[in-house]
């Protein structure tokens, strides 16, 4: 047991300044002991089951963090659905050379976990654990720690507490705890929590702050940036003819994902086509399909397979409908490869569904990504002239460009 207190310390849990709440006994909700910190004893309690707790990642007076997670929630029915989505937020950040942890909550849900091998700021965390759910196609509705102060008695905007691994559900009676990498399923529908939790605890492995400081960045608009919006566009695909698709589309269909391209990314390009095209999830998912078969088997994404590949697509498309008001067709993650540009892969101007009008005043404003992508655009050219040919052969006036940077 002193071996899991101390793994459990080394994870989560502050030397000083570790608030925490006990979970009510419908477990609907927490009540929270104040000011009193956090003993061995009632951890110890926690990990027996003998009470559950919430601890609230941010620490007292300095707002420093060890931990991060997104929380994952639904129906009893959504628990295979929400499976896999934590699943691909995990393969998510471990494309972005981050290591993240499933833990079935004990009822109906999910957490992903990121651990930093030094206590980072709230802010920071949560805005990586942000970014991450953003990169695998997933708008969170709930990441701990909040941003802001936690008050000496547990109250600030900072303070909600997140229940710890390792305990019971009070209104289920399961173990709340990390899964397995490989996890199996119950008679009842519920996947199967290791009971050695400390072995699973000894293996987990934190993160760099730099890695997830860098991942942080992402979410804030720099100084020089131009300004977000959520304006939503509409494109109209009706140009097409039946079995026809967008220059861009046609090209992965035929090549692949090319290999400086993330694998969700081209996910989230297929899954925004598939649902402002009006395709089913069915013709969706074929596409999907052809272009994981066509995709390098050296391509570095860890879905190997075409089934796993395909089964991202599916996750990622049912987020894109949940979300149609926020994820619509645009040319910034095509942009975003240097090689699919450079190949011929984008058309730019040329192509009758480029979403730049070009007009004053024009309705569709630019994201953050499609000034990303400009600038990468841009950098690849200065620094491989000899490509110049071929790029500016597809038709892009500068005028064309949002950036002037």
């Amino acid at each position: 047991m002193e071996k899991s207190l101390q793994g459990y310390k080394k994870l989560f849990l502050h030397d000083a300044g570790q608030l925490y709440a006990v979970q009510n006994d419908d477990g609907q909700g927490y009540t929270s002991t104040g000011a009193l910190e956090l003993t061995d004893a009632v951890l110890k309690a926690h990990l027996e089951g003998r009470k559950t707790i919430a601890v609230r990642l941010s620490q007292v007076t300095t707002s420093l963090t060890k931990a991060g997670c997104v929380d994952i929630d639904g129906t009893k029915d959504e628990l295979r659905d929400n499976y896999d989505l934590a699943d691909r937020i995990r393969d998510t950040a471990a494309e972005e050379g981050l290591k993240a942890y499933l833990e079935f909550s004990g009822n109906k849900g999910f957490h992903v976990w990121f651990f930093s091998e030094q206590p980072i700021p709230s802010e920071t965390m949560h805005a990586a654990v942000k970014a991450v759910c953003y990169k695998s196609g997933y708008q969170p509705r709930e990441i701990y720690p909040l941003p802001g102060e936690v008050e000496a008695d547990g109250k600030g905007s900072g303070g909600q507490p997140v229940k710890l691994p390792g305990g019971i559900h009070t209104k289920t009676g399961r173990l709340c705890g990390f899964l397995a990498d490989e996890v199996e399923w119950d008679e009842e529908g519920y996947p199967v929590v290791p009971e050695d939790q400390g072995a699973i605890i000894d293996e987990i492995e934190q993160n760099s702050p730099q890695d997830l400081y860098r991942l942080a960045l992402e979410m804030q608009p720099s100084e020089d940036s131009e300004p977000e919006t959520d304006t939503a566009h509409e494109v109209d695909f009706s140009l097409l003819a039946p079995g026809e698709h967008p220059h861009c589309i046609a090209y992965l269909l035929e090549k692949g994902v090319p290999s400086d391209l993330e694998y969700n990314k081209a996910n989230m390009i297929l899954a925004n086509y598939t649902v402002d095209s009006s395709l089913s999830d069915e013709q969706g998912t074929e596409i999907a399909r052809i272009v994981a078969g066509k995709t390098s088997p050296e391509h570095p994404t860890s879905k190997k397979t075409v089934r796993e590949k395909v089964s991202n697509f599916t996750g990622v498309l049912r987020s894109v409908r949940q979300n149609d008001s926020k994820y619509h067709w645009g040319c910034g993650f095509v942009r975003a490869s240097k090689e699919l540009v450079a190949d011929d892969g984008c058309r730019g101007r040329g192509c009758p569904f480029w979403p730049w009008s070009g007009a004053k005043g024009a309705g569709w404003v630019p994201s953050r990504l499609d000034f990303e992508a400009e600038k990468e655009f841009f950098s690849f050219l200065f620094h491989n002239p000899e490509k110049a040919p071929n790029l500016l052969d597809t038709t892009i006036p500068v005028s064309g460009f949002q950036w002037r940077g």
